[in-house]
């Protein structure tokens, strides 16, 4: 004679779970939707024309404190950024990177920065009003020259 297996309610309640399909609700996922009215704004960088682009180099020579050496004037319906501006001084006198405008002089770049070889890489850039000029001004105690290569665009007002 064949024993009944016993099983416990739990067990029953596990094979009863298994055997018996689940159904479950699919969640509902609902997909962002965008109105083709709606535009899409896409952020650009401004164009610039190749003759917006400028370069300048040389090598500026200032035999007395407080003169300057003109790089670039700035035309008057346009801005200067100079966006790269590379440094490598001669003398033993000290340059500083100014804007000068009528016959006041703004620090752009003061004497730390070209009192040794130096380097500025930026891509804010350093602004010129329209009008003014790019000057190399001699702040030291004498002779004042070195190397200079700047780079950057003009952009309108």
């Amino acid at each position: 004679m064949k024993t009944p297996i016993r099983t416990s309610s739990f067990a029953a309640l596990v094979l009863a779970a298994v055997a018996t399909p689940l159904l479950f609700a699919a969640p509902q996922v609902q997909t962002p939707t965008r109105s083709l009215a709606t535009p899409i704004v896409v952020p650009t960088l401004p164009a610039y024309k190749a003759q917006d682009i400028v370069n300048y180099e040389g090598y500026a020579w200032l035999p007395t404190p407080g003169t300057h050496f003109i790089v670039a004037s700035v035309p008057f319906d346009k801005w200067l950024v100079l966006t790269d501006v590379e440094y490598s001084p001669g003398g033993s006198g000290g340059m500083r990177l100014d804007q000068k405008l009528g016959a006041s002089f703004e620090v752009r770049r003061g004497a730390p920065f070209l009192a040794t070889m130096a380097s500025l890489h930026s891509s804010v850039g350093l602004a010129f009003a329209p009008g003014s000029e790019v000057v190399l001004h001699n702040i030291g105690s004498g002779i004042a020259d070195g190397s200079y290569q700047m780079s950057g665009y003009l952009i309108d007002p």
